[in-house]
């Protein structure tokens, strides 16, 4: 196991990896070897494996907030919302303080249409000070709609502003076709098009770059 500690360290993660599986082909019930295992298995976003890892070590009842965390995601990017919702809280309540948990809970509570209850997740990610960037600028950009369909204009407003201070200086706008970005991309920047005057109540075509979620 220290071994495999070791060629993690040195960013050697074949060799890593397979110093954990002899540790547990010498001692199945070595549950910690399970934890480095799914951990090695979502930071390459393998997240089928994580999940097998993981929930072995989560059912030992030794699991803190992160490992609970990394199997409520890769359960969330496996389509298995129920069980992702439920590790996720899990993990909030072991540790409150992480806008990443926070956030993607927010993620599966929307993608189920529970709205409110997105929306309050999302409230308290971008209350902390520990959401990665691009999560930060994403949350705000889903705030502005969601408030923008409650008819909450002014607020939503001022989320829009703030995600479009966090996005990089400089950016240039042109129209785009409307639609959620895909798939397991995320919504990262928004900025008004250039555009004619327009008569109320038409539609304004925004850019949003995007990039895939490789962060763990």
């Amino acid at each position: 196991y220290w071994l495999g500690r070791v060629a993690a360290a040195e960013g050697d993660e074949d060799r890593a990896r397979g110093r954990f599986q002899h540790s547990l082909e010498l001692d199945p019930d070595f549950l910690i070897s399970r934890y480095d295992l799914g951990r090695l298995a979502y930071r390459v976003e393998d997240y089928a494996e994580a999940v097998s890892w993981l929930e072995l070590y989560v059912e030992s009842g030794e699991a803190d907030s992160r490992a609970h965390f990394m199997l409520g995601r890769s359960q969330h990017e496996l389509g298995a919302l129920e069980e992702a919702e439920a590790h996720l809280r899990t993990a909030i309540r072991k540790r409150s303080d992480d806008g990443n948990f926070f956030y993607v809970l927010a993620r599966v509570l929307l993608e189920q249409g529970r709205d409110e209850e997105g929306r309050r997740e999302l409230e308290l990610a971008v209350d902390t000070r520990s959401l990665l960037p691009w999560r930060r600028e994403d949350a705000h950009l889903r705030l502005a709609r969601l408030l923008d369909a409650a008819g909450e204009g002014s607020e939503a407003a001022e989320h829009a502003g703030v995600a479009l201070g966090l996005g990089t200086p400089g950016t240039t706008g042109a129209p785009v076709a409307a639609g959620p970005p895909p798939g397991r991309f995320e919504l990262v920047r928004g900025a008004p098009c250039r555009t004619q005057g327009r008569a109320r109540g038409r539609g304004v075509g925004v850019v949003c770059p995007v990039r895939g979620d490789r962060e763990g």
